[in-house]
């Protein structure tokens, strides 16, 4: 059997954001083979593994979360006695002292202020500085509407965000910000930027290149960087995981409440 129709039949059912996420991933490994042939070979498994930390450089939680979703489906294959066996439960995952490597791809704030300046377009300036303003997740920001933005009395806005599992959270932005998206402005369940999370990834890609910063700059990366600076700059470590809709950021955090007039987007500066 081809890997396709057993592709199918793994991911029936699922969200279909999954759906989209399964499929481009185990697609993106079977071209890497050349075939479509669900009986691979460790070898063939180990130099996938290389490919995505040599060639495309990909950081640990990116491997791991690709090799995860081809080792879900070549279990599923076996199970279903499409293949005899599965050789990517020998491959190794990244290790959690490659996991503390990142620690050095973190953005300071002056590449973040040179990645934001360095987009052409108003509509990708804005979209990349409430990325780093809010540590918002970038399929937030793109299903985000004129319905889901609200002035406040001193000139900011608060942001109505749909996040995972459904569950919105308020996020407040501040006046100068705010007064930025003027230009932009229609009516109110209009999306904000009208774009998908693939056009925004290809979009910070393509304005990262242009700004000259490192080959693993993404949209999560300023998500990443939120985290650090507010904290960094003393924001509760409660406050942080209500902005940025963690389930927590630290095991004391959960027993904490935050301010719903309060984020850390207070403590990030653009």
């Amino acid at each position: 059997m081809q890997y396709g129709q057993a592709l199918s039949q793994w991911v029936d059912g699922r969200p279909e954001r999954t759906v989209v996420e399964y499929r481009r991933d185990v697609g993106q490994a079977f071209k890497f083979f050349g075939h479509e042939r669900l009986q691979l070979t460790l070898d063939e498994c180990q130099a996938y593994r290389a490919h995505l930390v040599d060639v495309r450089k990909l950081a640990p939680r990116g491997v791991r979360k690709k090799l995860t979703i081809l080792r879900g489906f070549l279990t599923f294959c076996r199970d279903e006695g499409y293949c005899d066996r599965n050789p990517m439960q020998r491959v190794q995952m990244p290790t959690p002292d490659e996991e503390l490597n990142l620690a050095g791809r973190i953005l300071s704030p002056e590449q973040v202020r040179l990645l934001i300046t360095s987009a052409p377009m108003a509509r990708d300036r804005l979209f990349l500085a409430l990325a780093y303003a809010t540590g918002a997740r970038v399929s937030e920001l793109c299903g985000l509407t004129w319905a889901d933005c609200t002035e406040k009395p001193d000139g900011g806005a608060q942001l109505s965000v749909l996040g995972k599992r459904n569950k919105r959270r308020q996020v407040n932005i501040s006046a100068s910000l705010w007064r930025e998206f003027n230009p932009l402005r229609q009516r109110p369940g209009t999306a904000v930027f009208g774009m998908d999370r693939f056009q925004a990834a290809r979009m910070i890609r393509e304005t990262a290149e242009r700004a000259k910063l490192p080959g693993w700059v993404t949209m999560h990366k300023l998500r990443h960087a939120h985290i650090s600076h507010a904290l960094d700059n003393g924001a509760p470590i409660h406050l942080v995981r209500d902005t940025v809709g963690h389930v927590s950021l630290a095991t004391t955090g959960i027993y904490a409440k935050s301010n719903p007039k309060e984020s850390s987007s207070s403590y990030v500066q653009l």
